[in-house]
């Protein structure tokens, strides 16, 4: 198929692409940018969507943050394994802890979009000792917003956007590129399977920012996700749909690295990383 949407992606030249062996014989691709003695920062994309999404915040984030990318089970570049029957959240957590493993990672900073935020959840509930920090934006515990109540809230935000004069970002078709897009949207269907994690996140004793865009369909889940979870910090992301890191890369960052600098006290010191000399910096994302 070679269709814009199939086939193989481009990268950016300043990285480094690893795979990794999962359960099952998965060949999961990875990409790494950043120092590697920085804290580790591990990003689970959305649904649809490949690790390209990350790219308008790679420039940033690396300046502070090893960052590790993977493309999901069954997605992107990566393999599925044994088959679709291994596509599920605890699967896909499962293999970010593989990849961990692999890049000799004892403990990352986890900051999961929408369905990657589920994964993250699950990864928080499961094996807590490997999340230092986890941030969860644009998530629900239940089944994803239908297609028709996401586009209206992404419709919504986008109007304010322009009222207000915030420039859009310009969506790549690369984003949502996969070298078998049947296969992908298959692992993409494991967000529609109900996983019973709402009993289990009052025992989950991370920090955790949770944001969503203040038009998110998922807006009150989020809020709900927020109430359960013993540690958590709620934020909105103003003018902003399902997907707010795709829409308002500037405001996700912000509000992500504040939350960080917050929990580390102002600088990336953590309990259990390496040292990388001086504090976060103010970034900004051009569009």
């Amino acid at each position: 198929m070679n269709s814009a949407l199939s086939g193989p992606y481009r990268f950016r030249k300043a990285l480094t692409r690893h795979w990794v062996e999962a359960t099952g014989s998965a060949r999961l691709a990875i990409v790494e940018d950043g120092d590697r003695s920085a804290p580790p920062l591990a990003l689970i994309n959305m649904a649809a969507t490949n690790l390209t999404m990350w790219e308008p915040l790679i420039p940033h984030l690396m300046q502070d943050f090893r960052v590790i990318r993977h493309d999901i089970r069954g997605t992107g570049e990566s393999s599925a394994g044994s088959g679709a029957q291994d596509f599920d959240i605890e699967i896909f957590a499962e293999d970010l802890v593989a990849i961990l493993d692999a890049l000799h990672v004892e403990r990352a900073i986890v900051w999961g979009a929408s369905f990657g935020a589920r994964i993250g959840l699950q990864l928080a509930v499961r094996r807590p000792e490997r999340v230092a920090l986890l941030a969860v934006f644009d998530s629900t515990l239940g089944p994803p917003p239908s297609r028709a109540e996401r586009d209206a809230g992404q419709m919504a935000a986008r109007m304010l956007r322009r009222r207000s004069g915030v420039a859009e970002v310009a969506v790549r078709p690369s984003w949502f590129r996969h070298v078998d897009p049947r296969l992908a949207s298959q692992a993409f269907q494991a967000a529609h399977k109900q996983v019973s994690l709402a009993p289990k996140l009052p025992d989950v004793g991370i920090p955790t920012l949770v944001a969503t865009g203040r038009q998110d369909t998922n807006f009150a889940a989020s809020e709900r996700i927020a109430s359960l979870l013993p540690i958590a910090e709620f934020v909105a992301i103003e003018m902003a749909g399902h997907g707010s890191v795709l829409q308002r890369p500037d405001a996700t960052l912000s509000v992500f690295l504040t939350f960080v600098r917050r929990r580390a006290g102002g600088s990336l010191l953590l309990p259990g990383f390496p040292e990388k000399p001086g504090a976060l910096a103010s970034h900004g994302v051009d569009h």
